[in-house]
């Protein structure tokens, strides 16, 4: 019964080792009951334990193969259970924004060493729930922790970054973002929360640590998501061209026209002017646009 209660928790790969277990255990029986003389209990059951363990997951898939923790496969898989089944919960993503640069002075194997390490101070914080997402983004999952536990952990994170990271003798200034990202309130799909994970947020503020949460989250989803839209626009070419007369009531005729630019709306509804003209100055894409807007146009 607890087995099925639980079952959407599971991996497929511990889904099939259970139920092999399971089956091997009640046919040895079974065949044992009907036929005493054979002493096949033990050699089905060892069958299935056989079987276990060449379905069962393999602890190091899951884990870098660099820093240690827990890597952006097992991330995704538990995230993707947790989601499905609606569990409340919440991921701290925190981003090195200025890893690159470090990377460019340092070199690869001194920017490794400064990877694992900042994976082991984080994973002693929270044993067991950090994860390394890659590109220098690093989350932890804390599932049943409180608001103020996550808020505890959070000022934890924050003020470590707020200072010089002491790494082989050098003082290193972090540059870093942390996403406080609730769950299913926040997002409510893999495919977002990993949208916020793999993106950068750009902050206005010169603070080494940028907190991202609630309505700046909301703000910051947004963005990325007329991003989304209009480089989908750019791609099916669905600008139009729309020519607004410009009236002249002295002559009481039309002197000329403006050309404008017009996008389809889509989930997201009115996209005004403050909104679309920043996200697409951050679309390199965006600049052959001319070629996409000839064609019909009509008038407005």
């Amino acid at each position: 019964t607890l087995f099925i209660k639980n079952s959407t928790l599971l991996s497929n790969g511990k889904k099939i080792a259970m139920m092999i277990l399971f089956s091997g255990t009640i046919i040895s029986i079974v065949i044992q009951s009907i036929f005493s003389s054979l002493l096949i209990e033990m050699f089905i059951q060892g069958l299935a334990y056989l079987g276990i363990l060449y379905t069962i997951e393999n602890e190091d898939e899951l884990r870098n193969g660099i820093t240690g923790i827990y890597n952006r496969k097992g991330f995704i898989s538990e995230n993707i259970i947790r989601i499905k089944n609606n569990i409340k919960y919440t991921v701290l993503t925190v981003k090195i924004t200025n890893l690159k640069y470090y990377s460019s002075v340092v070199g690869i194997m001194s920017t490794n060493e400064l990877l694992i390490d900042i994976a082991k101070w984080l994973d002693e914080q929270v044993p067991n729930c950090a994860y390394d997402c890659d590109n220098g983004s690093f989350s932890v999952v804390l599932n049943k922790y409180s608001k103020e536990e996550v808020e505890v952990i959070t000022n934890i994170i924050k003020e470590k970054l707020s200072h010089d990271w002491i790494f082989n003798d050098m003082k290193l200034a972090l540059n870093s973002n942390i996403y406080i990202i609730n769950i299913p309130e926040d997002v409510d799909t893999i495919e977002r929360l990993m949208g916020i994970v793999d993106s950068e947020y750009e902050s206005e503020s010169d603070n080494k640590v940028t907190l991202i949460s609630g309505e700046k989250l909301n703000m910051f989803q947004r963005e990325r998501k007329i991003q989304e839209e209009i480089q989908k626009a750019l791609i099916n070419r669905e600008f139009k061209v729309l020519y607004q007369p410009i009236w002249d009531k002295e002559s009481d005729t039309i002197q000329s026209a403006e050309a404008l630019v017009r996008m389809p709306i889509g989930e997201l509804g009115f996209i005004s002017p403050e909104e679309f003209i920043p996200a697409r100055g951050k679309i390199p894409s965006f600049r052959k646009r001319g070629r996409f807007l000839r064609g019909p146009s009509s008038l407005h």
